[in-house]
């Protein structure tokens, strides 16, 4: 019986999902054959003659490239990649003067503005601009010396007809790149020390030689997403398409949808924007992969069934999107990223400064394409070659040269390897795009790696019945919270009754249909909707722990949104001898992913990356119960290549410096691995670079941990993002779970951090703390000191020693801070916590406005001044504090 046969003592199935279709993918962009060179420069020499076996692909980031690099590229058969933005592109001549005048260092091409001044060359397109709350237009890079663009408006048909004529001129125009009649080169002379009336001959700059025209022409092979920002827009036509659509979903005039108070208007604001930027990508690659098929230029990459194919590429930050939900949206229900679909620009903020959770999320949006992070490491070429997703060369050092080599050496294992792993964690990509759960499952990704548990990641597609593969292999299912519909929890229901272990965890919840109709007689004080937790479906009522039998299965239920990693461990426990585990993960400092091949023998895996900055000695791996291979080895491209030993569902790999991978299967198989690096390793050693320790992931490093949670209290983690203010508040809650009727609520909110694009300018103003009965839909309602009338929920304020006291508005002003709000609830039942405040940003709104006090009377002061046929200039955001429930006793 094979190694996967002994693992799950299933059938195997063919995994499409996760093999890449040949017609869409040239040879080389097999997974676990992708090398993207990020860098260039020179293409140095020991690289070649692995270049001349497989190729690469070169990625030209702007205008960085001389020519004599393009034609040595071209002679070694490297297909390159030119970046055509799709979303963001110049205005005029202000960035020239500004680079002229401040800019000592730093990305100069991104101030030639003649590579992008359609805008200058057709007057019209600049009505295609995203305009800002007051009416102004909205430059991208505001208040950067070196750099200024204009994002543009999804909504305009001009946006679409500028890029489609960029697209033809550039792919399928037959034209002098030299001469000033080119539609791409309208203005001036393209060299690198004189531009027009503007001297760049400056010992800033310094002098070099003359560059490649950007777009290069016969070169351009790629559709290039930089940065996108799902912004609205608010010019005068955009705001008549969505009034008008939002009249027809909701039957009545609404001005503002963003800062609607009814959180179903909200939600529909969010797939509203969403849709649009994923109608306008998809049509955007339409007629560029038309023009693709066109273009009489042979770089262009080429798929198996010798059709060119147009890759997309996505950058990605925190400015576009917190943390991606709208980024995954667009990668899985819109070709907002395809092949390579690498290079997305991490922030991992909230992933304690790993990769990988953003990367395993990137792959199963796109349905196992790879993905990379946008710069190279040891650290980061290490997720790649555990994940098998893209390593990204941005620069090619000795030790570059050694993980690349070794992926080389090693493609008959990872080429398409499959996802190995035993415990799957779900989300739910379309309820993600509005109800903020992903950050769940990134926390939960940290947590599994630090009991050691390694994971493999599903979404919402995974769970029709064509896609069964996918949960075949998962002996345990961890759902986050999320919201499903009724084929999607069939879909589980099948998983359970098979033989599967599903654990829910805090809010898992039936999705309920829309709502369609807001009653215009009712005042703006935003509605409850009920919420029917899955857990029903399996005789739990949700909001307490449980566990039940089904079928061949298990179901247990986690009440809380945190889990400890004690009471994580216990949830795991059904099918903990099934499972993969790093038995000394040294508090998730050692990473572990599992990968199969079957195209060698059902080999095994196992990818181990070292966050710890110190090498690692005798890391013990447990394997699922019953797996005896014929034979295991341990080898690394930091020069490790050794037999290794399989004793009681054990093995121990002697020294775990950056990476390494444990490989399990037939000993001929092994043994091909072994010869491939043993003979390299005194080499390898020497390429090693000195290890340091991992950097990043304050918030997470900040956030208050459930283990240090006082009894008779709930922890409850609020990381929620708005693409349209382009900023994330996170802030982790404490309130107690169960009170007497009559007596003082207390609940606290430490402020961890309002990461937002030019904080400065930002606002946080109007605090609010909402309960809200969840059988009677009835909302608190308070009667602060100085206020004339009753206002809905309860004022907040900041905790100052043992004083309470006006909490700032200022956003960088209000990190680290902690702000509390009391209150007293009357009647008996459960009460669902919330919080809400006004939010504005200077840059993304126009002018702020005053400042509103937190002590205040009425409802939504401040927010009613409006622009003339524009929409308000505040945005009011109000978040579900999650599992934030409490009990009210007699």
């Amino acid at each position: 019986m094979s190694l996967l046969l002994a693992l799950i003592g299933w059938t195997p199935v063919a995994c499409a999902r996760w093999e890449e279709e040949a017609r869409e993918l040239p040879a080389w962009a097999q997974r676990g054959r992708i090398i993207f060179l990020r860098s260039d420069g020179q293409v140095p020499e020991p690289l070649s003659e692995m270049l001349s076996q497989w190729q690469p692909v070169m990625h030209l980031h702007g205008a960085r490239s001389p020519g004599e690099w393009v034609v040595r590229r071209k002679a070694l058969g490297i297909p390159t990649s030119l970046r055509l933005e799709a979303v963001m592109f110049f205005g005029d001549d202000r960035c020239v003067q500004k680079v002229y005048q401040t800019a000592s260092h730093g990305w100069v091409e991104h101030t030639w503005y003649w590579q992008y001044n359609w805008w200058v060359r057709d007057p019209a397109f600049r009505q295609a601009a995203l305009v800002r709350r007051d009416g102004r237009p909205m430059i991208e890079y505001w208040g950067n010396a070196r750099t200024e663009r204009e994002a543009g408006n999804p909504l305009s048909p001009l946006l679409l007809r500028m890029r489609e004529e960029v697209s033809q001129a550039v792919l399928t125009l037959r034209q002098d790149a030299a001469s000033t009649g080119n539609p791409l080169y309208p203005q001036f002379p393209y060299g690198s020390n004189r531009f027009g009336d503007v001297d760049f001959d400056d010992s800033r700059l310094g002098r070099g030689p003359s560059r490649e025209y950007y777009p290069v022409f016969g070169h351009l092979s790629m559709l290039w997403y930089d940065n996108p920002t799902y912004w609205a827009d608010c010019s005068e036509d955009s705001q008549k398409q969505w009034q008008e659509h939002f009249k027809k979903v909701f039957d009545m005039a609404i001005a503002d949808p963003a800062s609607h108070a009814d959180e179903l208007v909200r939600r529909e604001w969010v797939r509203f924007w969403a849709e649009a930027y994923g109608r306008y990508l998809d049509r955007y690659y339409e007629f560029h992969q038309q023009n693709i098929q066109k273009t009489g230029v042979p770089e262009t990459c080429t798929a198996l069934d010798g059709r060119r194919h147009c890759t997309v590429g996505m950058n990605g930050s925190a400015v576009s999107s917190p943390w991606g939900a709208q980024e995954l949206y667009l990668f899985h229900y819109h070709k907002g990223s395809d092949y390579p679909g690498m290079l997305v620009e991490y922030y991992p903020i909230f992933t304690a400064g790993k990769s990988a959770p953003l990367m395993k999320w990137a792959m199963a949006s796109k349905r196992g394409r790879p993905t990379g992070n946008a710069s190279s490491s040891y650290i980061h070429d290490g997720e790649a070659l555990a994940l098998n997703a893209a390593i990204v060369a941005g620069g090619v050092s000795d030790r570059t040269q050694a993980y690349l080599q070794f992926q080389y050496d090693l493609r008959g294992l990872l080429t398409n390897a499959m996802p190995g792993g035993t415990t799957g964690i779900l989300y739910n990509i379309r309820s993600g795009l509005v109800t903020e759960t992903l950050i769940n499952g990134y926390e939960l990704a940290l947590q599994l790696d630090e009991i050691g548990c390694p994971f493999e990641v599903v979404i919402e597609e995974d769970l029709k019945p064509e896609n069964t593969e996918a949960l075949g292999q998962l002996q345990t299912l961890l759902v986050p919270g999320g919201e499903f519909d009724a084929e999607e929890i069939d879909g589980l229901k099948r998983y359970v009754e098979a033989g599967g272990h599903l654990v829910l965890i805090g809010d898992v919840l039936e999705e309920q249909a829309q709502a369609l109709k807001v009653d215009p007689s009712e005042p703006p004080r935003g509605r409850f909707r009920p919420e029917i937790p899955m857990a029903g479906r399996w005789g739990s009522d949700g909001f307490s722990d449980g566990q039940m039998k089904s079928g061949k299965g298990l179901v247990t239920v986690r009440e809380k949104q945190i889990l400890t990693n004690a009471e994580l461990r216990e949830a795991l426990e059904p099918r903990r001898k099934r499972s993969y585990q790093v038995l000394d993960p040294m508090a998730g400092g050692v990473f572990a992913h599992v990968l199969r091949q079957p195209r060698a023998r059902n080999a095994i895996l196992i990818g181990l990356v070292n966050y710890t900055g110190e090498a690692q000695k005798e890391i013990r791996l447990a394997v699922p119960e019953g797996i005896e291979p014929s034979a295991a080895v341990a080898v690394s491209p930091d020069g490790l290549a050794q037999v290794l030993t399989v004793r009681d569902s054990q093995v121990t790999i002697p020294e775990l410096y950056s990476y390494a991978a444990v490989l399990l299967g037939d000993r001929a198989v092994l043994q091909q691995a072994l010869e491939a690096v043993g003979p390299k390793m005194e080499a390898l050693s020497r390429s090693r670079e000195t290890l340091q320790k991992l950097q990043g992931g304050e918030i997470a490093k900040t956030a208050v941990r459930p283990e240090d949670v006082p009894g008779g209290m709930r922890l409850s983690r609020v990381r929620a993002g708005s693409f349209e203010s382009g900023t994330f508040i996170a802030l982790d809650s404490l309130a107690p779970r169960q009170v007497r009727p009559g007596q003082p609520v207390r609940v606290t909110m430490k402020i961890l951090s309002t990461g937002t694009h030019y904080t400065g300018s930002a606002a946080f103003e109007y605090w609010r703390l909402q309960a809200v009965n969840m059988e009677t839909v009835e909302g608190l309602e308070t009667h602060p000191v100085g206020a004339v009338d009753a206002i809905k929920g309860a004022p907040v304020f900041l905790l100052d020693g043992e004083k309470l006291a006006s909490a700032p508005s200022r956003g960088n002003e209000l990190n680290g801070k902690v702000l509390v709000s009391e209150f007293i609830l009357e009647k008996p039942g459960r009460y669902q916590l919330f919080v809400d405040y006004l939010f504005h940003n200077v840059f993304l709104q126009g002018d702020a406005g005053p400042a509103v006090s937190p002590a205040f009377p009425g409802d939504r002061p401040g927010a009613g001044a409006v622009f003339p046929g524009r929409a308000l200039k505040k945005l009011y955001l109000r978040h579900k504090l999650p599992r934030q429930i409490v009990q009210v006793v007699p």
